[in-house]
C-alpha cells in the first residue's frame, strides 16, 4: 500500500462513521485527536487549531436557509452525535468528552451563513468534531476555497461580529484548522469548548474570491 493510501484510508473511515451518526449515543463514537487531520494529507486549512482572534471570510450557502433549526439530545460519557440534516451539520462527541449525561443543543441560523450555536457552554477534555457538508455552499462552486476551509469561534452575536456592510467578513476569537474530504465534500474541524462556530474560507485577504 502506498504512503498516500495509508494516509487517506483513516479519514475515509472517519467520514463513514460521521455520516452514520445522527442524534445517537453509543460506544462507537470516534475518539479522534486534533492531530488526525494534520496527518490526513487530504486538505489542510489555513491557520492552526487554537490560533488567536482574526478577521475571516465566512463561507456562505448558495441558497439561504428559510428558518433556523435546532436539535437536542442527551450525550453521556460513551459519546454520541447530533445532526441537523437541513443545514448539513453534525457534531460528534468521542468517548470521554463528557463526564456525565448532558443535554446538548445544536442550533443553526437562518440565512446564508454556515454558523451554529451550541449549548450549554462547556470545556472538553477530548476534542469534539464538527462536520459540515459542503454541497450547496460557495466551496462547491469555487473549488480553490477547499484548501483554506476551517472553523472559527465567535462570541454570542454573529451579526455583531461582522466588520463589513456585506456581512462577509467576521471578527472571530479563535480559528480552528480543518480538513476536507474532497470526494465527499465534507469539512471537519475539532473544538475544545462550546459557544458559536462558523465555517470559514480563509482570512480577509481572500474576500475578493466571493465577488
Amino acid at each position: 500500500m502506498t504512503r498516500m493510501a495509508r494516509l487517506i484510508l483513516p479519514l475515509g473511515c472517519l467520514t463513514a462513521v460521521l455520516m452514520a451518526c445522527r442524534g445517537t449515543e453509543g460506544p462507537t463514537s470516534p475518539s479522534i485527536p486534533d492531530a488526525t487531520f494534520a496527518r490526513s494529507g487530504i486538505s489542510s486549512a489555513w491557520g492552526r487549531a487554537g490560533d488567536s482572534e482574526d478577521t475571516v471570510v465566512t463561507l456562505k450557502r448558495l441558497e439561504p436557509l428559510a428558518q433556523s433549526y435546532s436539535v437536542s439530545a442527551v450525550i453521556g460519557p460513551r459519546g454520541g452525535s447530533l445532526t441537523i440534516p437541513e443545514a448539513g451539520g453534525t457534531v460528534v462527541f468521542p468517548a470521554g468528552a463528557l463526564a456525565t449525561p448532558t443535554t446538548i443543543t445544536m442550533t443553526t441560523r437562518r440565512g446564508r451563513d454556515i454558523a451554529y450555536d451550541f449549548a450549554p457552554h462547556l470545556q472538553f477534555p477530548v476534542p469534539v468534531l464538527v462536520q459540515q457538508d459542503l454541497h450547496g455552499t460557495f466551496a462547491e462552486t469555487h473549488p480553490s476555497m477547499l484548501a483554506r476551509l476551517g472553523g472559527a469561534y465567535f462570541e454570542d452575536d454573529l451579526d455583531a461580529s461582522f466588520v463589513d456592510q456585506g456581512k462577509r467578513l467576521a471578527r472571530v476569537k479563535e480559528v480552528r484548522a480543518g480538513s476536507v474530504d474532497r470526494r465527499r465534500m465534507l469539512l471537519v474541524f475539532s473544538v475544545n469548548h462550546f459557544s458559536g462556530y462558523l465555517a470559514s474560507s480563509g482570512r480577509q485577504l481572500h474576500a475578493d474570491e466571493l465577488l
